[in-house]
């Protein structure tokens, strides 16, 4: 090999070799983008209550009220006023009957009342509950009223 482009070339290799001293940080290289994973997060669900909910007493409603939640969207409220003895005849059965539709909304469930409506003595239903460990919570006055959810089969 010649001794001049011997020397040329390693010339050309120094001054290569010398542009990426460690004091210089600007160095273009290509680099592939990096991948990245399309992992949508899972949707976060309301809680949906279904089944029967049971409330004793409570405030200023001195009887028990079941509220059934159904998976069509609807609902069933019975106000358990003055229930007729088992075995019994009675005139008046003492249940306020009224039933509607309920919506969802993260841990509200907002209740519409289509049929029924405020029968005479019963206390209003809530227009909202909210879920909380478990429960449906029905905000009355200064406190609350926890509604049971169904027992486990």
């Amino acid at each position: 090999m010649n001794k001049r482009v011997l020397l040329v070339s390693l010339l050309g290799f120094g001054l290569a070799c010398a542009s990426t001293s460690p004091g210089d940080s600007s160095v273009d290289v290509d680099l592939p983008a990096p991948a990245t994973a399309s992992v949508a997060a899972p949707p976060v669900k309301s809680p949906t209550p279904l089944g029967r909910f049971h409330s004793a007493a409570c405030g200023s409603r001195n009887y028990a009220r079941e509220l059934d939640f159904r998976p069509d969207g609807t609902f069933i409220a019975k106000d358990l006023m003055s229930p007729c003895p088992l075995g019994a005849n009675c005139v008046w059965s003492g249940i306020m009957e009224r039933s509607g539709t309920f919506a969802v909304r993260d841990a509200t469930i907002t209740l519409t009342v289509t049929k029924g409506g405020e029968l005479g003595g019963a206390q209003p239903l809530p227009q909202t509950l909210t879920f909380e460990r478990g429960n449906l919570v029905e905000a009355i006055a200064n406190s609350t009223c926890a509604y049971a959810p169904p027992a486990a089969p």
